[in-house]
């Protein structure tokens, strides 16, 4: 991928038209070179590329309706254009094409693609198709910064300015899936070291604040194994116990229950006794009739009883004889009913007044129950005692898991650096390439030999570093020096891997902000091999530089003539944007 062009819908951003073929120099020149846009165009590029968020001079109100594209050209000769509006809660489009265009005009229905941030870079990533060794690249941002380095990111080769304040593992992962060491071990290792990190921090604040030691393991297993006998030991006691009380019904509630059969069942006799006292009266009354009696009556009223009517009456007589004998049967037999039943509830009364004496006079032995009591005590305490302990021996368990755990990650980080170790002792193709390229860009830039040294430091953590190793040369020291070489160690790095993958789906463009500033002019024309190079194995190289800090005449020529795209200067018309500084 290569940048082709970078334009919008504003006429205060002049079209910059990159050769994807050659060097792209973008000069400042005049008086006040220094605050003209060289920076702030690599920023608009990065945002363009998909950044999420949006860099902070396009905050300011005068962008608000300003419309980017970037044009990029790709391996296939094919075109992918991106459009970046400033406005706020604006979708991004994608427009694939066959040839260089201008789209700033055209409608949202012609783009193949409008969507949010995470459909468009998933839709972009597929276009792009990036790989490295054979391997997918999904998070081509990670990358894209060793290509489009802006001022910031020449204090280190390896690690950007981004990476500084996050974990090695971040750029350490980057940078070797570039040099061609797997990444995956790499990350890997970082995830079981910071696994790792997390069990030995539990272990040493349950030892710090539980005194936990491997051999309290057994002690507290067979302490837990004494209070279970001793629970069991305790209920059984209590359940004989409670079965003894049980066996006897022992308790208040039977007592009232008691109380209640004794109170019914007397109530029930009172009742029964008046009944055989009405009984009993009844059969002692005769139910008679005198029939002489009956006609002196009459004759005191002057009335004569015919015969018919004495023979009727004589009838009654009988039949209420008759009644009588049956109603005396019927009454002996309740009366022998009730004597029965009375007899009965007599026989139970003593029973149930007898069972609540004894219950009375078990309820009120204190010493009994306290014994019950205590039981029931002991028991609670037991088991709580029991939960303790449990948990205790549960924490003991986890932190000999834990020490199992870390012991296990422990072997399985050693195989992964060990594999490692493997593969920076016995490099492949591309890591030999790389570091080859690296001496070579070394010798022509510095004029010395430095080398792309690879290793595991103490702790097993990769390191990447560069030496020079040309004992001829005593460096200078300065805070000069080390910057310069810094920068072109940057540089020569940029370089290495761009020329590695010149033949694989990947960034075949570098893009440098201010290689050139304060640098000592031993070293130009070193660099300026190296761009050659560069063109002559089809990448593009951009740069951009005060004219001034040009001081080869020659190569100055070129920039402001074969090489130059843009020329930038301190007033509103020669500005990256042609209007005053925001």
């Amino acid at each position: 991928m290569k940048l082709s062009k970078l334009y919008s819908s504003d006429s205060r951003f002049e079209a910059i038209i990159f050769n994807t073929n050659n060097i792209n120099a973008i000069l400042a020149t005049g008086e006040r070179p220094h605050s003209v846009g060289k920076t702030t165009l690599f920023k608009l590029i990065d945002y363009c590329l998909i950044k999420k968020s949006k860099p902070k001079f396009l905050e300011a109100s005068v962008f608000e309706d300003f419309v980017f594209y970037l044009e990029l050209e790709l391996a296939d000769n094919s075109y992918i254009t991106i459009r970046r509006k400033v406005k706020k809660r604006t979708k991004i489009a994608i427009k694939v094409h066959n040839a260089k265009t201008d789209l700033s005009t055209l409608e949202d229905t012609e783009f193949d693609i409008i969507d949010g941030y995470d459909n468009v870079l998933t839709f972009f990533k597929e276009k792009i198709d990036f790989e490295l060794n054979g391997k997918k690249i999904n998070k081509y941002r990670n990358y894209l910064n060793y290509f489009l380095r802006d001022k910031d990111d020449f204090s280190h080769p390896f690690m950007l300015n981004k990476y500084k304040r996050g974990k090695d593992v971040e750029w350490k992962t980057i940078v070797a899936s570039m040099v061609g060491l797997d990444d995956t071990i790499v990350r890997k290792k970082y995830n079981l070291e910071k696994e790792i990190e997390k069990l030995e921090s539990e272990i040493s604040s349950l030892e710090n604040n539980s005194n936990f030691s491997l051999s309290d393991i057994e002690v507290v297993k067979e302490t837990l194994l004494l209070l279970e006998a001793e629970l069991n030991e305790k209920e059984t006691l209590y359940k004989n116990f409670d079965f003894y009380l049980k066996e006897h019904h022992i308790n208040k509630e039977l007592v009232s229950e008691v109380e209640a059969i004794v109170a019914e069942l007397n109530k029930e006799r009172y009742s029964l006794n008046k009944k055989q006292q009405l009984i009993e009266k009844s059969l002692m009354k005769e139910q008679e009739i005198d029939l002489k009696k009956v006609q002196k009556l009459f004759n005191e009223v002057n009335i004569n009883l015919s015969d018919m009517l004495i023979k009727s009456y004589e009838d009654v007589i009988e039949f209420n004889d008759k009644i009588t004998k049956d109603r005396e049967l019927y009454l002996q037999a309740e009366h022998s009913r009730i004597e029965q039943r009375l007899s009965e509830i007599d026989e139970i009364l003593i029973l149930e007044n007898s069972k609540r004496k004894e219950l009375l006079s078990v309820l009120t032995d204190t010493d009994t129950f306290s014994k019950f009591k205590k039981i029931e005590q002991e028991i609670v305490t037991i088991k709580t005692n029991i939960s303790l302990v449990e948990e205790k021996y549960r924490k003991l368990r986890e932190y000999k898991c834990k020490l199992k755990r870390v012991k296990l990650l422990n072997k399985r980080r050693d195989r992964l650096v060990v594999k490692l170790n493997h593969s920076i002792k016995t490099p492949n193709d591309i890591l030999l390439s790389i570091k080859e390229t690296f001496k070579r860009l070394s010798r022509l830039v510095l004029g010395v030999d430095a080398i792309l040294n690879i290793a595991l430091n103490s702790s097993d953590n990769l390191v990447f570093e560069t030496k020079v190793i040309d004992t001829a040369v005593v460096l200078d020291n300065s805070k000069e020096e080390g910057e310069a070489y810094s920068r072109m160690f940057c540089f020569i790095f940029d370089a290495s891997i761009g020329l590695t993958y010149k033949n694989q789906k990947f960034f075949h463009f570098i893009a440098h902000d201010g290689l050139f500033d304060n640098l000592g002019k031993e070293y130009k024309k070193g660099i300026m091999s190296v761009l050659n190079l560069l063109v002559e194995n089809g990448l593009q190289y951009i740069f951009t530089s005060i004219e001034d800090e040009i001081d080869d005449e020659e190569f100055l020529e070129l920039c402001k003539s074969e090489y130059l795209i843009k020329e930038l200067a301190d007033t509103n018309e020669q500005r990256l944007f042609k209007m005053d500084t925001f």
